[in-house]
């Protein structure tokens, strides 16, 4: 290794391209990086933790004494120096806290995530992830909105990938339903109803049975109304019966069980109305058999307030196709063979108003 080190050096020392502190810092690097690579001895860890025992006493006293500046860069030195010990791990968490102290909300969650992603066996792991998604909902909820987003504190798909990197890092905590909650209530605010409908779902299906799941349904459903509300097609309104059936099958003694209840029967109301309305649109539009379809799902509910005017339309409609199709057979068949022209008989007129044959003809 030393001989490979001694060659890197003198072609780095002796390039021309490369000036004196330039090859000094890229050596460093990688001497740095061979160290971090290869596997450590039990006396080389033990000599490397108290070297960073001390360094991290120096850090302490900078901080101790406000300086943060200084603090801040000395632990994360430390971090950097000593990762693989675990006064490494306390450093980046103290970087990530000075950060935090400093009002760097995003630099503050860049450092959290460091740890997370370096350190996961840290005592702070926990406290990391809370400080990540208590950053990302300050920024969620109270930052600069901007004009459309211009000088917004944060853009929604940084916010999105902030929260969806959480919920990936600590799957079993509290805190990823909660994160993908967030997400899909930044999806519907953006009127991206799918994306928001396919984050609450993930909710629904990873955490059945927890209140998570329970509110993730029943705002399935809300978004699913919107969409009805904003739509004439039946099928909108099928899909938003079919989130509320499933709320109520899931969670029977919620308190918006009720709610859901209610609307239900609203729905199929409006959704017998939009049947009308599209039968309508058919019937004037010169398709009679098409309106018919619709038309005939109405009268299937004989409860219904348009029953009465369904049915006359169907027998209506039913008349109309009778004749086209009388019409399409006789196209079908061509045109009927014209009978031969008969002429009008002459007749002769005798005396006392006799009418008499006319003669043969020869």
């Amino acid at each position: 290794m030393k001989t490979a080190h001694s060659l890197l050096a003198a072609l780095i020392f002796c390039s021309p391209l490369l000036s004196d502190a330039n090859a000094q810092g890229f050596l460093s690097r990688f001497k740095g990086k061979a160290e971090k690579d290869k596997v450590l001895s039990e006396t080389e860890i033990a000599n490397q933790e108290n070297r960073a025992s001390t360094a991290f006493q120096k850090a302490e006293s900078y901080e101790q004494a406000g300086k943060l500046r200084q603090a801040r860069d000395a632990f994360r030195s430390i971090a950097r120096s000593y990762p693989n010990t675990k006064v490494g791990a306390e450093a980046q968490y103290r970087v990530a806290q000075i950060r935090d102290r400093e009002g760097d909300s995003r630099k503050a969650y860049d450092e959290y995530k460091t740890l997370i992603t370096k350190y996961r066996s840290s005592p702070h792991f926990q406290s990391a992830i809370e400080r990540q998604y208590a950053i990302a909902e300050q920024l969620r909820t109270g930052g600069r909105k901007g004009l459309f987003g211009v000088g917004a504190t944060i853009q929604p798909t940084d916010l999105k990938e902030m929260y969806d990197e959480i919920a990936e890092a600590a799957p079993y905590t509290r805190y990823a339903p909660l994160s993908l909650m967030a997400i899909g209530a930044l999806n519907s605010k953006d009127g991206l109803k799918m994306e928001a409908i396919n984050s609450y779902q993930s909710v629904v299906d990873n955490y059945r049975g927890t209140p998570f799941a329970k509110d993730a349904q029943f705002q399935i459903y809300k978004l699913r109304g919107e969409a009805a509300a904003h739509s004439n097609s039946p099928s909108e309104d099928r899909a938003q019966v079919d989130a509320g059936l499933d709320f109520l099958a899931q969670n029977p003694d919620d308190n918006r069980a009720d709610i859901v209840k209610t609307s239900l029967e609203e729905i199929e109301e409006r959704s017998l109305e939009k049947m009308l309305k599209t039968g309508k649109f058919y019937e004037e539009t010169g398709n009679p058999k098409s309106a018919l379809v619709y038309y005939r799902e109405i009268v299937k509910k004989p409860n219904s307030k348009y029953y009465a005017e369904a049915s006359q339309r169907i027998e209506k409609v039913q008349k109309v196709i009778a004749g086209q199709e009388i019409e399409e057979k006789s196209n079908r068949f061509g045109a009927l063979p014209s009978l031969p022209k008969i002429e009008a008989p002459k007749f002769r007129i005798g005396k006392k108003d006799d009418v008499l044959p006319l003669p043969a003809s020869e």
